[in-house]
């Protein structure tokens, strides 16, 4: 074989082996960017994922004007049933103030022990709410929705309250003129939507009448009623 034939024979021989660790880089390449890509596509579809689940509030309002009948039941001689009325204001989501809550009791409920007390001639002694009016503020963290037989969604909300303002009290003989109390109160309360612009809640409330400035008379309000959403 003459010595031009052996430097071509060389030549080809070696031209694949000079490019074997281009082809081995590439690959290594390709295969590292896959898994990368496959990633940002995964993360991609995760954050898709997200914004379908934690999704804005169907229901946005302003205004909510409320009527309630509520229930006073700790007393142990008289159980009284009030009446009440609300007006909030919305200021977005999660922040409200009810700037005014108030009810009347216009019924109470003699207990058998109020009724032990007459019987034996002892009148009842002590102090009764007759009405109050307070001012609260509200935060709603909880908002969700539900599907009734995959035809219907209903949406539903917890919120919770906290202020102060004043009551008035009457003995429960009868008094000519209401002592005036400060209170606090605070709770919780559970709303579902129907429609737009109506919705049912119920409110369970603690308040504190200052009847000296020790301790307070504790009272629960709880109310079952209609609010109207505007704006």
């Amino acid at each position: 074989m003459t010595r031009d034939s052996r430097s071509m024979t060389q030549r080809r021989e070696g031209a694949p082996r000079g490019l074997a660790p281009a082809w081995a880089l590439a690959l290594a390449v390709l295969a590292l960017a896959g898994p990368a890509a496959a990633q940002e596509v995964d993360d991609e579809a995760m954050e898709d994922l997200r914004a379908l689940a934690v999704q804005e509030r169907h229901h946005q309002h302003w205004h909510e004007l409320t009527v309630s009948f509520g229930l006073l039941p700790v007393d142990a001689f008289l159980k009284g049933l009030a009446v009440s009325g609300n007006y909030t204001l919305h200021f977005n989501e999660l922040f409200a103030w009810e700037i005014v809550h108030a009810y009347g009791v216009v019924y109470r409920v003699e207990t058998d022990l109020n009724d032990d007390l007459t019987n034996v001639g002892v009148p009842n002694p002590f102090t009764y709410v007759s009405w109050a009016a307070t001012s609260n503020f509200v935060f709603t963290p909880f908002y969700g929705k539900y599907s009734v037989g995959n035809r219907s969604q209903i949406f539903t909300e917890l919120f919770l309250v906290a202020g102060g303002g004043y009551g008035w009290m009457t003995l429960a003989q009868g008094e000519a003129e209401a002592t005036q109390h400060l209170v606090v109160d605070a709770g919780l309360g559970f709303r579902v939507f129907f429609g737009d612009y109506f919705s049912v809640r119920f409110d369970l409330r603690w308040e504190g009448f200052f009847l000296n400035v020790e301790e307070p008379r504790h009272e629960l309000w709880i109310a079952l009623g209609v609010s109207v959403h505007l704006g």
